[in-house]
């Protein structure tokens, strides 16, 4: 069976909406699918500060950490996080960062791979910080999935959440992982 990742950072609680309902949309297809997030030391911090925060700490802290055997067994691999200034969270990236080792020997060459973001500024910005990403699993020597860009435009602090119009573009987004995976 294929196996699809879906590593998240998620702050406000957005992304990890996001990833939960392609998790289930994935699963209900018979799609092994996993659910991981990156380290976020500070998150805690942002969950007594930010009601937004703090409604999906305790979903986001039961989350496994990825890791990169993780990363080695899954035949897709989907990143989601937050943007910020036009680019992917600091938490991606240093995550991203601690991939040299695969890099090196390519273990993730010929896996396929998408990615998401939410973010407070407009589309733009997260049409650069989905090119970041991108460019880590072009380096990586990945497959793109053929699929739209995903951006949910959540407003300061996060706090639009994503809608049922927005569910139609997750499922959009599933059918393509779907085509590959199947």
């Amino acid at each position: 069976m294929k196996r699809c990742s879906i590593i998240i950072h998620s702050v406000t609680g957005n992304n990890y909406i996001i990833a939960s309902h392609l998790k289930s949309i994935l699963e209900e297809s018979g799609i092994e699918t996993r659910l991981y997030r990156v380290e976020d030391a500070d998150l805690h911090i942002f969950a007594n500060k930010l009601e937004t925060s703090n409604e999906y700490y305790e979903e986001l802290q039961d989350l496994p950490v990825v890791t990169n055997e993780k990363l080695t067994k899954s035949n897709v691999i989907v990143l989601g996080c937050p943007t910020y200034f036009a680019n992917m969270s600091a938490e991606m990236k240093t995550f991203i960062d601690g991939t040299i080792d695969l890099y090196e020997s390519d273990a993730l060459e010929g896996k396929h791979f998408a990615c998401f973001t939410s973010c407070g500024g407009g589309i733009e910005d997260g049409q650069e910080s989905l090119a970041s990403m991108r460019r880590w699993a072009e380096q990586m020597k990945m497959i793109e999935v053929d699929a739209a860009d995903l951006i949910h435009v959540s407003g300061e602090e996060g706090r639009i959440r994503p809608s049922l119009d927005f569910g139609k573009d997750i499922e959009e987004f599933a059918s393509s992982l779907m085509a590959v995976l199947n």
